[in-house]
């Protein structure tokens, strides 16, 4: 596998390996991550056209790219949101290709979404854990969970 991956297209986006700070690199390290010829088509359209990747435990990678690029398909291929037309994601060694996104959420695989919407009164502890109580809001198909009230005071 190359460090260097690319999506489909000729702005496409790539998956650069950042120097190395993996101290599990001898003969017997294993993947923390793989997508093996991963694509993703929607329609005629393919975001990502044959995708490898591997990524070795304490690796620091960084994904580039224009938009358009495959760059957020990638992340919900990795992350189940979206199933793969062809390929094969690995997590730990396990096949999770077609597992739900919360089987892979139990093994370790959590996402956050881009918030562009911040209280400027409050502070960064603050704006996440509105967001959290926005987020633990039942709703159908979603388990609830505990969430606490939202800080008060400047401490917090």
């Amino acid at each position: 596998m190359n460090d260097r991956s690319r999506a489909s297209g000729t702005d496409s986006a790539a998956v650069e390996a950042a120097p190395s700070r993996s101290t599990n690199t001898g003969p017997a390290a294993k993947p923390l991550l793989r997508l093996d010829n991963v694509s993703k088509q929607f329609g005629k359209l393919t975001a990502v056209d044959q995708l490898s990747f591997a990524m070795m435990p304490g690796e620091l990678h960084a994904v580039i790219g224009p938009n358009g690029a495959g760059k957020t398909t990638f992340f919900n291929l990795i992350t189940g949101l979206h199933p793969p037309t062809a390929g094969q994601v690995w997590f730990l060694e396990h096949n999770i290709t077609r597992r739900s996104v919360i089987e892979r959420v139990h093994r370790g695989i959590v996402r956050t979404f881009q918030i562009t919407e911040v209280c400027t009164e409050l502070s960064v502890f603050q704006n996440i854990r509105w967001r959290q109580r926005l987020e633990s809001t039942p709703r159908p198909g979603f388990r609830a969970s505990s969430a606490s009230p939202l800080p008060t005071g400047s401490n917090s």
